[in-house]
């Protein structure tokens, strides 16, 4: 990896589906790939970076307390999980990102979700995205790209202007709405929008974009 030999023992690479089919093949007589410095598991389109994470997090495994990561070494280390089918080395990086990066923005939740593959994350996401007071900027339109900002947009603009997400709204404060009419006459904007739900995104922004590995 990037001209960096790793030994690694087979006992951690075998939690891996990926590397321990891989294995079992040249137990059976297969390729030599892995079993000598000089047949190494070539591995390209990673970084050190990315493998050190992971590394540190498969020996920390065996430990009361999860490693000091930052938010960088603990999506380095979800990605190769995910890519090598490290399962429960996956599960754990998830747990370790919910509980200590809650804060995490919404884009690069969704960012670290669609490359990682961890659904769960994107509705929250999308939900923070459709129900702040501050508009979409455009360095945020170009992280979502066109098809998912423009589903965002739809979601966002029906909280103001009713939609058959919410129905018909009523501003709330003009003689219409105060003698009862609400619906049926007023034609003033939405002073107080109703907030989103999951249920309201769920659905809508994954149907313009499917989910991206």
């Amino acid at each position: 990896i990037e001209n960096t030999l790793y030994g690694v023992p087979s006992s951690l690479l075998r939690a891996s589906s990926y590397f321990a089919t891989m294995l079992e093949n040249t137990d059976t007589g297969g390729t030599s790939e892995g079993t000598t410095d000089a047949h190494p598991i070539r591995l390209d389109l990673i970084t050190t970076f990315e493998m050190d994470s992971l590394l540190t997090l498969l020996d920390a495994r065996l430990m009361d307390d999860p490693p000091l990561f930052t938010i960088d070494q603990w999506s380095a280390a979800l990605h190769l999980a995910t890519m090598w089918h490290f399962d429960a080395i996956r599960k754990y990086a998830i747990q370790q990102i919910e509980s200590q990066y809650a804060d995490q923005s919404p884009l690069d939740r969704i960012a670290l979700a669609c490359k990682c593959q961890v659904g769960q994350w994107l509705h929250p996401a999308y939900l923070a995205l459709c129900n702040r007071a501050e508009p979409l900027t455009v360095e945020e339109g170009e992280k979502l790209g066109y098809p998912r900002l423009m589903a965002i947009c739809r979601l966002r603009e029906s909280r103001y202007t009713g939609s058959s997400t919410f129905g018909r709204q009523r501003c709330g404060s003009c003689i219409y709405c105060y003698n009862g009419y609400g619906v049926e006459k007023c034609s003033h904007p939405i002073t107080n929008p109703p907030v989103l739900q999951v249920s309201a995104i769920a659905g809508q922004v994954e149907f313009a974009v499917p989910f991206e590995v």
